[in-house]
């Protein structure tokens, strides 16, 4: 019974299956075993990977060539052996069916694992690059908030300089348009617009023409204020 249940056959291969061929690597290493019998196996692996790792191309070719044309063979038995339908029989009645679902599922559940996975890695990037471009985006806008304040703040010194300037003129515009009422000139070259544009006359850069003019106070003569 326990044999006819295939749990026997579960723990064998399947006689039907083709027998996969040697590489030429474990060819030579067998031949190295026959050589040195009386040498431990562990040992016989050592010398058959040393003296293969020596070998010339041309001395590796003959256990090459003889592995690639059993592989060959290997490989077309296999694809009738699966195509028969006698791998699927087999795999049924030893239970291996089973046993390749739940590697099949197992293997689908780890890859929409590892999907998941790179998804979440690829959504955090995407937010760190935002996170970054944001940052950027609010020092760029506290940069130019503060180049307007410090305009704003310079426009205000230099109005608040001019009118300083034009008060302190004041008191000298008045001095001198009095005393070119004084001295019984009224014209409109005496006016206040007048004085105002009188230029350097103003700033205590007199020449002789504008100290002789009545609005800087003299008694008379040509001044460039249109006098």
């Amino acid at each position: 019974a326990y044999t006819d249940s295939g749990k026997l056959a579960a723990w064998k291969r399947d006689p039907e299956k083709p027998t996969q061929p040697l590489t030429a690597y474990l060819r030579f290493a067998a031949e190295v075993r026959k050589q040195n019998p009386q040498v431990k196996m562990t040992e016989q692996s050592k010398l058959a990977a040393t003296q293969w790792k020596a070998l010339s191309p041309e001395a590796k070719a003959p256990y090459e060539q003889k592995a690639a044309v059993e592989a060959k063979t290997w490989k077309e038995a296999m694809e009738k052996y699966k195509a028969s339908g006698k791998e699927a029989a087999f795999k049924e009645k030893t239970g291996r069916d089973v046993q390749d679902k739940l590697k099949a599922k197992k293997a689908a559940k780890e890859a929409q694992l590892k999907e998941k996975e790179q998804a979440a890695k690829a959504k955090a990037k995407v937010k760190a690059k935002e996170r970054v471009a944001a940052k950027k985006a609010k020092e760029t806008e506290m940069k130019l908030r503060m180049k307007a304040r410090a305009d704003v703040k310079k426009a205000k010194e230099a109005e608040k300089k001019t009118k300083a300037s034009t008060e302190a003129r004041a008191p000298a515009f008045e001095s001198r348009a009095a005393a070119a009422s004084e001295g019984g000139v009224n014209r409109p070259s005496d006016s206040w617009a007048a004085l105002e544009d009188a230029g350097p006359c103003l700033e205590g850069a007199y020449s002789q023409e504008c100290v002789a003019a009545p609005c800087c106070g003299g008694l008379g003569g040509s001044h460039g204020h249109g006098g």
